[in-house]
């Protein structure tokens, strides 16, 4: 759960400059409050949080993209700030679809 807190601290140096879009920065906010709650919710509902979590990194997908397509740059920062809600969405999503048991079971 712990993971959750990265984009938080790493929100401000997310920003690829001057040329950022409101898409830009709109994708970033909504990474850095998305992941916490996200990740303490799959302890519990986890395709509910599956669905948040493959939403937010559709988002920073599409975003780092465009970024990346506008500037013909590539940070190496963001893209590492990108893996982890990537990476959290997919592992998530396979343990839905493989039906793993929840670590906290429903009472």
């Amino acid at each position: 759960m712990l993971w959750g807190l990265i984009p938080l601290i790493t929100l401000p140096f997310a920003s690829g400059g001057p040329t950022d879009t409101p898409w830009d920065v709109w994708a970033a906010v909504l990474n850095g409050f998305t992941l916490l709650p996200a990740s303490a919710l799959v302890l519990w509902h986890r395709r509910i949080a599956c669905i948040w979590l493959t939403l937010n990194a559709l988002v920073i997908v599409i975003a780092l993209t465009a970024f990346t397509l506008r500037n013909h740059t590539q940070h190496v920062g963001v893209f590492i700030g990108a893996f982890v809600p990537v990476f959290l969405a997919i592992f998530f999503d396979i343990a839905e679809v493989r039906r793993w048991p929840l670590p906290v079971h429903r009472s």
